[in-house]
């Protein structure tokens, strides 16, 4: 896996900090036979699934579609703090 040994240690951080699952890295093998590697899968309520995150677009775009029709969310996010963090889970999380 390429995942960014700085990003997925913020991720899991950020995960038992504020008492969200994550998963980091993450392998997901879509309903389409393709796998996707990525930094982390975010478990929130909503999209059912979680949120599947990467810093890069490059890592995301190809499987976009079959994310969203798998019941996955995405996001492109680089964490360098934790500045606003909490936040954002918790807009994914509809809350």
């Amino acid at each position: 896996m390429s995942a960014d040994a700085d990003q997925v240690a913020r991720w899991r951080a950020a995960g038992l900090r504020l008492g969200v699952e994550v998963i980091s890295p993450c392998r997901i093998r879509l309903n389409d036979g393709s796998i996707l590697e990525a930094t982390a899968l975010v478990k929130v309520a909503t999209p059912r699934r979680g949120m599947v995150v990467d810093p890069e677009w490059a890592v995301l775009e190809p499987h976009v579609d079959q994310l969203l029709a798998d019941g996955f969310g995405f996001s492109v996010v680089r964490v360098d703090h934790d500045e606003g963090l909490a936040d954002l889970i918790q807009d994914w999380s509809g809350s």
